[in-house]
């Protein structure tokens, strides 16, 4: 089902050597790229995190676009982006989400590790960051390139404790920013 296809939008992308030449060039001296990905419905949101991410010189930024809008859109301001190819028969309804857990929202939702993995197997780094994520200083000053991971912790900060692992996960990671 949709893990198989998820799984075949990542091939898909991988393989494409424009796309991986694409990355390798929107990523900034230290291999780093800002990664988003958004539909019609969240464009304004994206084009403001870009604006955002500009205001504090950080222009190393690769848009996937869940549709043609998007995709034309960031052109239009010279921000690198890739239309996400399969999305339409996978997720026919993609373009008119717009509320987290909405109908579909999963469906959109699962494709954002696809977008991550893309840029990691060009051998770019890649910072996750939602739309809805506004930034008021370079973000890689702050991330430590020897570590694996860096994920935003949300939730209580700590003053919970969770009933376990599922309930840890979902509360206190964040994966609207991770490096």
């Amino acid at each position: 089902g949709r893990r198989m296809h998820v799984f075949g939008i990542v091939q898909t992308m991988a393989a494409d050597a424009a796309l991986r030449a694409a990355i390798v060039d929107a990523a900034d001296a230290n291999g780093n790229v800002v990664v988003m990905m958004t539909n019609a419905g969240h464009l304004e949101l994206c084009l403001n995190a870009v604006y955002s991410l500009r205001r504090v010189g950080v222009t190393s930024i690769m848009v996937f676009a869940l549709d043609p809008i998007v995709f034309e859109a960031m052109q239009a301001v010279g921000v690198g982006a890739t239309l996400v190819p399969g999305v339409s028969s996978f997720c026919s309804h993609c373009q008119e989400l717009r509320d987290v857990w909405s109908p579909g929202f999963a469906d959109i939702a699962i494709l954002k590790p696809a977008c991550v993995m893309t840029v990691l197997s060009a051998g770019v780094n890649a910072m996750w960051m939602d739309t809805d994520i506004v930034m008021l200083r370079d973000p890689f000053a702050h991330f430590d390139r020897a570590v694996d991971l860096s994920i935003q912790v949300g939730g209580s900060h700590g003053t919970d404790v969770p009933v376990d692992m599922t309930d840890a996960l979902r509360s206190d990671l964040c994966s609207g920013l991770y490096y």
